[in-house]
C-alpha cells in the first residue's frame, strides 16, 4: 500500500493530473487521525505499555521461573520491529504524512523512506507475535489436539510470514527504489506496478494476517468455559482474552480500513492522506497483541504477590461470648475448619465457591509465611522442635527396646505441608480402589485420581531428570517440580537399582509407582521455595478470616441428636458455627478435640472424667504409619554432597546469600530418588513374609483384610517396601556432634519403608486437660511380620550400598556398621532405629461404623450433626506412599462434597 508512489509513472501521472485538476481544500480541518497529538498520544502510550508488559514477562521468565525460551526471544523482536515501525512513522508525521500528496512534493522521497520502515517493521512484529504465541501454546499443551494444532499453525505461520516479510523489506530491486523513482527499479507487491497489485498484496496480507489473528487467538479460547475454573482465573482469561479480542478486532478494522481507502484509484493515490488512521490501528492491534502474549507468563507472579499481601490477613476476633462471663456477645460464622494441610484448602475452596458463607480458620500456631525455614527446601527439617511443630512423643514402644519417638506435626498455618520433606507421589490404584470396597462409595481412584491432579501445578526445569506425560496435574496450587541438580550420590540412583533389577518408571504418579523413579517436590521452581497449602489461599474470598495462636478445646455439642453448633476454644471463648464445624486437626489431635468434646469410647472417657455424649468406639484406633530404617554412608572425599552446610558455617552463609539472590544454591535443592518393590524382588521369595503376615493379621478385620490380599498377590502391583536415596546425613540421632568422629563429613542415607505394617495402634486423650499432650501409640514392631519385614528392608539397604555405581562413592558404613552382620545383631539395630516415616493416619476412619468407623463416605462423624472430619485421619487404610497427595485429594473431595450440598 506505502509503495503505491512507486508505480508506473503514467498511471501515477495521470492520477496525480486528476488531483490537481480538483485539488482539495489545503485549509479544511485535518481528520482527528492525521494530526500529531493523536498519533504520538496514542502510539507512545500503547508503545511504553506494550515495553511494560514485555520487561515483566522477561523478569518472570529470567528472574522468577528462570525458564526463558525462544518465545520469549520473539515476543522481544516483536517489541523491537513494532519500535523501528514506531519511529518511522513518527518521523514520517513531520514530512508530510496526514497531508494530501499534492502538497508536500518536495520531500515525498523521504516520506516515502519512513513509510518503507514503518510498513515493514509493522510486518514483520505481526509475524513475531504469532510464532511468539504459538510458540507459548507449545509450552503449555503437552500433548492433545491444541499441541498438534499449534504445530500446524506454527508450520503455516512461519512459511506465510517469511513470504510477506520478505516482500515488505524488499518490495523492489534495489529497495531504494521503493522511495526513488528515478532508479528504474524492479518492483513488486507492495511497490507494485499497478493500482490492483498493491491492492490484492495489501488486502491479502490484511486478509491472511487477520484470519491467523483469529486461528491463535482460539487455540486457547476452550480454556475459558472450563466447569471448574476458579473466580481469580476467570477474571485472569477475562483480562488475556479481552486483550487479544481486543487485537483480533483491529485487525478486522484493519482489513475494513484499508479496504475502504481503496475503493477508487484516485483516493487509493493520495494513500500519505488516509494512512495515518490505518497505521494508528495497527499499532492498537499489535500492541494489545504483544500485551495478550505476555500477561499469562507473568499472571501468576502478579496474583502470588497480591496475595501475599491482600488475601490471608489475620482477621482478629473482636466479639465473643466467654463461657462462665455475662456476656451474650458471640461471633456468628457458618464454617469453623482448622489451618492445616486439609483445613488450609478445603477452607479457600468453601470460600471461593460459597462467597455467602464466612469461613473461620482456627490454628494454634503462628502464621509462618516469610519464615525461610519453611520455605527454603534445603532447610527441610530444621524446623522440627521449633514452636512451628508439635513434637507429640509416643508412649515408650515396648517393641522398640521402649523407646520414645517423637512426632513432627506442623503447629502452623498450612499444618505439615509446612513441615514435611517435600515428596509428593502416589500409591497404586487398587489401594486406593481398597478404601471404596471397605464401605466408602466415592472414594476410588477414578474419584481421588482426579481430586489430586486438581491440586497441583507439574512445573518442567531444564536439567530435571525426565518424567512421562501421564500421572501430572496443570493449574494447580501446589507447584510441584523435579530436583533440580542432584548430588552425585542421586545420580547413582536409578543405575544402582537397575543393577538390582528394578526397572525405571518414569510415569510413577499414574497409578502404578512400582520400580525406580525421580518423583516430584512441593517446589516452586521461580524462587527456589517450598509450595505447600497456603498456596491455595489468594483464590480465597473476603470472606475467609483467621485466628492465629488460638487453640481449641472441643466442638459444642446441643440438643439430642446432638448437632455441633460451634467450637469452644482453650480460654473459654465460645464461636458459634450456624452450619458446621469441620475438624482437620490431623491423625494425632483430631481425636483428641472429638474425646474432649465427649464423642468416642465410654472407658477412655471416664478415665479423663468427661462425660460421653456420643458412643463412638472407634475415635483414635486404627493408627497406622509407615516403618522406617536407614543406613548412612561416608562418602569419598572426591564426592561432593550436602553436609557442608552442617559444619561449614562459612559456606552455608555463601549458599543462603545465593539463595537470597534467587541464584543457584545448595539451599535450593529438594528431593530425592525413590524404588518401590515387591518383597519377592527383594528376597527372591516372599513366601516366608506372606506366611509371617497371615499369622499376624487380625482377619476378622477388613483393613488386615485388605492389606494382607496386596501383600500376598504378586499381580496386585501395590509395593511391599520403599527404598530412598536420600540426600546427606539423615539418621535418627542427626548428623553427628562436633567433635565425635563422624563430623566434618559428607554422607548418603538409605532409607527403608515397610509400606503396610499390620500393627495398628491408637491415640487418645491424657485426662480433660487439653493442654495434655496426648497418648500416642503406634505399636512400631507390634507383629513379627512387622518386625521382620524392617529386618529384611534394613539388611537389603546393605546389598543396595554394594551394588554399582553406588558402591563406587562411599568409604564406610556409618550406621549400622560392618559390625552388625547376625540376624540378632540385625533385629536389634531395628529395635534401636526405627523410626516414623511421618505419615499417622486413620484414627478417625472412613469406614462402616460396626468395623469401627468415625466419618461416613461424606466425613460426616456419625450420630452427630453439623460435624465432619477432613484430614489424613479420615484414611481407612496406609497406602504405598507419601500421603500429602492423598491429603489434598481428600480436602478437594470434601470440598466437591459440600459445596453440592450447599450450594
Amino acid at each position: 500500500m506505502a509503495g503505491q508512489a512507486s508505480a508506473s509513472s503514467d498511471e501515477f501521472t495521470a492520477v496525480i493530473g486528476l488531483l490537481l485538476q480538483n485539488p482539495p481544500d489545503p485549509n479544511e480541518p485535518a481528520p482527528v487521525w492525521n494530526r500529531k497529538g493523536t498519533v504520538y498520544g496514542i502510539t507512545i502510550t500503547l508503545q511504553v505499555l506494550s515495553w511494560l508488559f514485555v520487561a515483566t514477562r522477561l523478569h518472570t521468565r529470567i528472574r522468577v521461573v528462570r525458564e526463558p525460551g525462544l518465545d520469549d526471544v520473539f515476543v522481544v523482536l516483536a517489541a523491537l520491529f513494532n519500535l523501528v515501525s514506531l519511529i518511522a512513522f513518527l518521523c514520517s508525521m513531520n514530512y508530510g504524512m496526514g497531508h494530501h500528496i499534492i502538497y508536500i512534493f518536495p520531500v515525498l522521497e523521504k516520506t516515502m523512506m519512513f513509510l518503507y520502515l514503518t510498513n515493514a517493521g509493522y510486518h514483520t512484529t505481526t509475524v513475531m507475535i504469532k510464532i511468539s504465541l504459538l510458540l507459548q501454546y507449545l509450552r503449555m499443551f503437552r500433548n492433545g489436539t491444541r499441541r498438534i494444532v499449534s504445530i500446524v499453525l506454527l508450520g503455516v505461520v512461519v512459511v506465510w510470514g517469511l513470504v510477506f516479510i520478505f516482500m515488505a523489506w524488499f518490495p523492489c530491486f534495489p529497495v531504494a527504489g521503493f522511495w526513488n523513482k528515478t532508479l528504474g527499479a524492479k518492483c513488486y507487491g507492495f511497490g507494485y506496478r499497478t493500482a490492483d497489485e498493491a491492492k490484492i498484496s495489501v488486502l491479502a496480507f490484511a486478509g491472511s494476517n487477520m484470519m491467523f489473528d483469529i486461528a491463535v487467538f482460539a487455540i486457547p479460547l476452550t480454556e475459558y468455559f472450563r466447569k471448574d475454573l476458579r473466580r481469580k482465573e476467570l477474571m485472569a482469561m477475562t483480562g488475556l482474552f479481552t486483550f487479544g479480542a481486543i487485537a483480533v478486532l483491529m485487525a478486522i478494522l484493519r482489513l475494513w480500513t484499508t479496504f475502504r481507502h481503496n475503493k477508487e484509484s484516485l483516493q487509493s493515490f493520495d494513500f500519505v492522506f488516509w494512512y495515518p488512521e490505518v497505521l494508528i490501528i495497527s499499532f492498537l492491534e499489535v500492541s494489545f497483541a504483544i500485551m495478550c502474549a505476555s500477561m499469562p507468563i507473568f499472571w501468576p507472579t502478579i496474583v502470588a504477590s497480591f496475595g501475599q499481601i491482600f488475601v490471608t490477613n489475620e482477621v482478629r476476633v473482636t466479639s465473643h461470648e466467654r463461657l462462665g462471663s455475662d456476656s451474650q456477645e458471640n461471633i456468628e460464622l457458618r464454617r469453623a475448619i482448622g489451618g492445616g494441610t486439609a483445613g488450609v484448602s478445603l477452607a479457600t475452596r468453601l470460600s471461593e465457591a460459597l462467597p455467602k458463607s464466612c469461613i473461620l480458620v482456627v490454628e494454634a500456631g503462628p502464621d509462618g509465611r516469610g519464615e525461610e525455614k519453611i520455605y527454603i527446601p534445603g532447610l527441610r527439617g530444621s524446623t522440627f522442635g521449633s514452636a512451628y511443630d508439635w513434637s507429640l512423643p509416643t508412649v515408650p514402644q515396648t517393641a522398640a527396646n521402649n523407646r520414645s519417638i517423637r512426632h513432627n506435626r506442623g503447629k502452623v498455618l498450612g499444618g505439615s505441608s509446612a513441615l514435611n520433606l517435600l515428596a509428593w507421589n502416589r500409591a497404586t490404584i487398587k489401594e486406593y480402589d481398597a478404601w471404596e470396597e471397605l464401605g466408602n462409595p466415592g472414594w476410588s481412584w477414578s474419584r481421588m485420581y482426579p481430586a489430586m491432579l486438581k491440586t497441583e501445578n507439574f512445573q518442567c526445569q531444564n536439567g530435571s531428570p525426565q518424567y512421562g506425560a501421564d500421572g501430572i496435574g496443570y493449574g494447580g496450587p501446589v507447584q510441584v517440580a523435579l530436583i533440580e541438580n542432584p548430588p552425585p550420590h542421586l545420580e547413582a540412583c536409578v543405575p544402582t537399582m537397575n543393577s538390582l533389577e528394578v526397572e525405571g518408571n518414569l510415569e510413577s504418579l499414574n497409578g502404578n509407582n512400582l520400580g525406580v523413579m525421580y518423583q516430584p517436590a512441593t517446589y516452586r521452581v521461580s524462587n527456589h521455595t517450598r509450595s505447600y497449602s497456603v498456596d491455595y489461599l489468594p483464590m480465597a474470598g473476603g470472606n475467609l478470616i483467621f485466628m492465629f495462636n488460638t487453640t481449641v478445646h472441643k466442638v459444642q455439642l446441643n440438643g439430642n441428636g446432638p448437632k455441633a453448633t460451634g467450637v469452644i476454644l482453650t480460654d473459654g471463648t465460645a464461636i458459634k458455627a450456624s452450619k458446621e464445624v469441620i475438624v482437620s486437626a490431623g491423625s494425632l489431635l483430631s481425636p483428641k478435640v472429638l474425646e474432649l468434646s465427649g464423642i468416642g469410647q465410654k472407658a477412655i472417657l471416664e478415665k479423663a472424667g468427661i462425660k460421653q455424649v456420643v458412643d463412638l468406639s472407634g475415635v483414635g484406633e486404627n493408627l497406622q504409619d509407615h516403618l522406617r530404617i536407614q543406613a548412612t554412608y561416608e562418602l569419598k572425599p572426591s564426592v561432593f554432597g550436602v553436609d557442608i552446610l552442617k559444619y561449614n558455617a562459612t559456606r552455608a552463609a555463601i549458599e543462603l546469600d545465593l539463595w537470597r539472590q534467587n541464584r543457584t544454591s545448595l539451599y535450593q535443592y529438594a528431593g530425592s530418588c525413590y524404588s518401590f518393590i515387591k518383597w519377592k524382588d527383594v528376597l527372591g521369595s516372599d513366601e516366608e513374609l506372606v506366611q509371617l503376615a497371615r499369622s499376624s493379621a487380625n482377619m476378622s478385620n477388613p483393613i488386615d483384610q485388605k492389606k494382607l490380599a496386596l501383600l500376598a498377590d504378586p499381580k496386585s502391583g501395590a509395593p511391599d517396601l520403599e527404598i530412598i536415596f536420600a540426600d546427606g546425613y539423615t539418621g535418627t540421632n542427626g548428623y553427628p556432634n562436633n567433635g565425635t568422629n563422624g563430623y566434618g563429613k559428607q554422607y548418603a542415607t538409605l532409607l527403608a519403608g515397610v509400606q503396610h505394617p499390620l500393627a495398628r495402634g491408637s491415640v487418645h486423650i491424657n485426662g480433660s486437660d487439653p493442654a495434655n499432650t496426648p497418648l500416642i501409640d503406634p505399636k512400631y514392631l507390634g507383629t513379627q511380620y512387622d518386625l521382620q519385614a524392617l529386618t529384611s528392608a534394613a539388611k537389603y539397604l546393605r546389598e543396595v550400598a554394594n551394588t554399582a555405581p553406588f558402591k563406587d562413592l562411599w568409604v564406610s558404613e556409618f550406621d549400622p556398621g560392618m559390625s552388625t552382620q547376625t540376624d540378632m545383631e540385625w533385629e536389634t539395630y531395628v529395635k534401636n532405629n526405627v523410626f516414623t516415616f511421618y505419615h499417622p493416619l486413620g484414627t478417625c476412619a472412613m469406614l462402616p461404623k460396626k468395623y469401627g468407623g468415625v466419618v461416613d463416605p461424606q466425613l460426616r462423624v456419625y450420630g452427630v450433626k453439623n460435624l465432619r472430619v477432613v484430614d489424613a485421619s479420615v484414611i481407612p487404610m496406609i497406602i504405598s506412599a507419601h500421603i500429602q497427595t492423598a491429603v489434598y485429594g481428600i480436602a478437594e473431595r470434601a470440598a466437591e462434597m459440600i459445596i453440592a450440598e450447599y450450594r
